[in-house]
């Protein structure tokens, strides 16, 4: 059915809301799981330093520091992953975090994209748009949505 399946986390614990259904689907299918977070250089961001829906957000001199901060964080994911005896490996990009997803399902062989989402709210929807609704326009794999709570 499923071979590898591209999960996408951003620092939030409603990211993380994802992680439960894709270990339960990576136990009874057998895929391996590709951890995915994007950094997002100064040049892509506006707010926080963690989007809601994105990722990492570093200045142009942080991106390297940025990236480490990203890698150590997925990195823990993955690990607490393989203890539930599902095979797990970080991945770490930088970018858009959208067009970084849809990337990295083709680089990666990726067969199910899986990410938590969350109820898009007026103003802020139509300013910075939403990565999960990029993901679903431009992938050409199932995508499975977790609404986060």
């Amino acid at each position: 059915m499923y071979r590898r399946m591209l999960v996408t986390v951003d620092g939030t614990r409603r990211s993380e809301a994802v992680i439960p259904p894709a270990i339960d689907l990576a136990r009874h299918t057998g895929c391996s799981i590709k951890l995915l977070t994007v950094v997002i250089p100064e040049e892509h961001r506006q707010g926080a330093l963690w989007s809601e829906e994105g990722s990492l957000r570093v200045s142009a001199s942080g991106v390297d520091s940025g990236m480490a901060q990203a890698d150590a964080y997925v990195s823990h994911l993955a690990r607490i992953m393989r203890e539930q005896r599902v095979s797990a490996e970080p991945v770490v990009r930088k970018g858009r975090p959208g067009a970084q997803i849809i990337e990295a399902v083709s680089e990666l062989g990726i067969d199910l994209i899986a990410m938590a989402t969350r109820s898009p709210r007026g103003l802020e929807r139509l300013v910075f748009g939403s990565v999960a609704e990029y993901v679903l326009q431009e992938a050409r794999i199932p995508v499975l949505l977790i609404t986060a709570k």
